[in-house]
């Protein structure tokens, strides 16, 4: 083994300084590991070893370490030693000299470093800690030695213990080794504790890489004796690479006999993304387990990675997804995960909660923030319901596949009223289509006793003081006010007479000398009710103060004139009815004449009579009739002339006949 195998050959020194009868030590027995040839051309080694205190060995004292011979023949070595007699050691030994002694107890465990440079064969040169120095029972702690820019520095668990330069920063062909000794003993073994050592590394280009290759060793020191069976042993544990026990009561395998050879292997099970794994992972190495977050299925589901589940030594188990396996042994790592659905709440107005990626089964709670979008001063939108068919503004949802909601919205109008008297109704927001009731409540407001200040119109030309109207865009109705004034009314003919009893009407309203009307407003009064008929008439009229209006009625005059043929009066009876059902029934008297005033325009129709003789009447607005009758003095003259021309024709009969008869004899002869 080379240089090495003299390790431990401080131990005896001391105790030959100590002890006088410990000067003839016989055995110097070692069994642990021996690197590989991969290992060899390195800067260093470390190794994890196992702390068990107290323990002490009948014969000897105990070591752990790593350590290796360089390339120019140096040798060094770091590791942890149990004294078996208590006494005062030197805490640090160089060339010059060994110095700061210090009081350890048999039993108790202290770190400590040695080297040999090239060519040296004297005593122990390094430093040894104080008692106690490598950490409680049970724990277990990391030794290593590096070379840096000419040195060799000696470290537990990274914190330096001191530095040396040995002529050579490389161990050449030399490969590290990790051995338990029992050093200086004689020819009677003792029991030594089973100690774990793990993560044999090698130190190369700045980095501390894993032996790939663990090689089993079991033998002596150099100048040892060699007649008495080694009885400590090495064995792997667990099947875990790169992780062995040294002591008693373990296996004996033939030196070189293979512990450990890197080749692990990950194997990856997931039903997406393609992960895979692969093998010959080196022990303990670092290998990066990654999975993606997501797994895009479509659209509207993906996989969402939940988690790793390991098994092996060094396996990872948790929910990160991209994490370091430690490859102590063959691992296998499932991904974990969970189908998640997309939620979309949408709209076309307001802003919306809820959208995004849900685990299957997972509740989603989604809505509006307001139910109600201002799309300008007089409009807005007004939250109706969700195609989904919730009407709330906010909901909640089982998501168990895609989902989505819409929100729908109904437009609304805001419909102002105004008046500056009185108190308006029908303000408001509507539906776009829905019916606003619009109303005023005052009429009107007395000025005084011939004028009134009244409710004329909306600013939309309804008159209604009342009225429904169709909401289908924003509205601002104003009421709008004029003057009243009293306004009488004088019903006329023709001729300016004046009428008694006349009701007239506009539309089918009765007005009266109380009325009052608006000012500048056209009215037409339409029609009359004048003795019993209505009669249809076209007056139009405008106030601008309080008075009387004119109205002129369609009456007029019915004339019944009753005369002889010579033109002479007739006492004719005349009987009429007219339009307005009256009858009447009256002599034309000595003048033959008979006039009947104001009749209202319609029909007269009757008789009149003379002698026994009737003759029909028939009047229509306004129209005269004159009636001719045969009167005595008619028929007295109709009597002589008829007489005259009796007598004329006797006479030329008389006269004409007498002749005819003579030319008639006279043609007989």
């Amino acid at each position: 083994m080379g240089r090495n195998n003299l390790s431990l050959l401080f131990v005896s020194l001391l105790i030959f300084v100590m002890v006088s009868n410990s000067a003839s030590a016989q055995y110097w027995y070692q069994y642990g590991a021996r690197a590989g040839v991969t290992s060899a051309q390195n800067s260093g080694a470390a190794i994890t070893i196992q702390t068990i205190t107290p323990q002490k060995s009948k014969s000897g004292s105990l070591g752990y370490w790593v350590g290796e011979n360089l390339d120019n023949g140096a040798f060094l070595q770091v590791g942890y030693v149990v004294e078996n007699v208590s006494g005062m050691y030197p805490a640090l030994c160089d060339l010059a000299s060994c110095r700061n002694y210090e009081q350890l107890s048999a039993g108790d465990t202290q770190w400590f470093y040695e080297y040999f440079p090239s060519g040296y064969n004297g005593g122990f040169l390094g430093a040894l800690g104080p008692d106690n120095s490598v950490g409680a029972n049970g724990t277990s702690h990391t030794y290593a030695f590096y070379a840096s820019s000419g040195k060799w520095y000696f470290t537990l668990d990274g914190k330096i213990l001191g530095n040396v330069s040995l002529g050579s920063s490389t161990s050449g062909p030399s490969m590290p080794v990790a051995f338990g000794e029992v050093a200086n003993t004689t020819g009677v073994s003792s029991p030594v504790p089973q100690i774990i050592f793990s993560n044999f590394s090698f130190y190369r280009s700045g980095v501390f890489k894993a032996v790939q290759q663990g090689l089993a060793y079991i033998g002596y020191g150099v100048g040892s004796k060699t007649d008495m069976r080694n009885p400590y042993g090495v064995q792997e544990l667990g099947n875990r690479i790169n992780y062995f026990a040294i002591g008693s009561g373990l296996a004996q395998p033939i030196n070189n006999t293979i512990l450990w050879n890197l080749g692990y292997t990950l194997s990856i099970n997931s039903n997406y993304a393609n992960l895979s794994g692969r093998t010959n992972y080196v022990a303990y190495s670092s290998v990066k387990l990654s999975a993606p977050q997501t797994v895009q299925l479509n659209a509207t589901a993906r996989m969402m990675f939940t988690g790793w589940q390991g098994v092996g030594l060094g396996s990872y188990t948790g929910a990160a997804n991209s994490v370091l396996v430690t490859m102590s042994g063959n691992v296998t790592e499932t991904a974990l995960w969970q189908k998640q659905y997309y939620f979309n709440a949408s709209s076309a107005y307001g802003t919306t909660f809820g959208s995004g990626w849900y685990y299957n089964g997972s509740a989603v709670s989604y809505g509006l923030k307001s139910n109600v979008t201002q799309t300008s001063a007089t409009s807005r939108q007004v939250f109706a319901g969700w195609s989904n068919g919730n009407g709330a503004v906010n909901g909640t949802l089982v998501l168990t596949k895609p989902g989505a909601a819409s929100a729908s919205w109904n437009v609304q109008y805001l419909v102002s009223v105004q008046s500056q008297y009185g108190s308006v109704a029908g303000s408001g927001w509507y539906n776009n289509n829905s019916v606003a009731q619009i109303s005023i409540s005052s009429n009107t407001m007395v000025t005084n006793v011939s004028t009134k200040l009244g409710f004329y119109q909306w600013s939309n030309g309804n008159k209604n003081k009342s009225f429904s109207i169709t909401v289908g865009g924003p509205l601002l109705l104003s009421a709008q006010f004029r003057n009243l004034y009293l306004t009488g009314f004088a019903a006329q003919n023709s001729n300016g007479a004046q009428l008694s009893n006349v009701t007239l009407y506009i539309g089918n309203q009765t007005i009266t000398n109380n009325s009052y009307f608006y000012s500048a407003v056209p009215y037409q009064i339409s029609f009359a009710y004048y003795k019993g008929v209505k009669m249809a008439i076209s007056s139009n009229f405008t106030v601008s103060s309080a008075g009387t209006v004119a109205v002129t009625l369609p009456v007029y005059q019915v004339n019944i004139a009753s005369r002889d043929i010579f033109g002479m009066p007739v006492n004719s009876l005349v009987t009429l009815s007219f339009s307005n059902s009256s009858r009447v029934e009256q002599y034309t008297g000595s003048s033959g004449a008979i006039a009947f005033n104001n009749v209202p325009y319609g029909y007269a129709s009757g008789t009149a009579s003379y002698l026994g003789i009737s003759q029909g009447i028939n009047v229509r607005s306004g129209a005269g009739s004159g009636i001719t009758f045969v009167s005595l003095f008619d028929f007295g003259v109709f009597a002589g002339v008829a007489l005259v021309i009796a007598i004329a024709y006797f006479l030329a009969k008389r006269r004409y006949g007498g002749n005819r008869l003579e030319g008639e004899m006279s043609q007989a002869t």
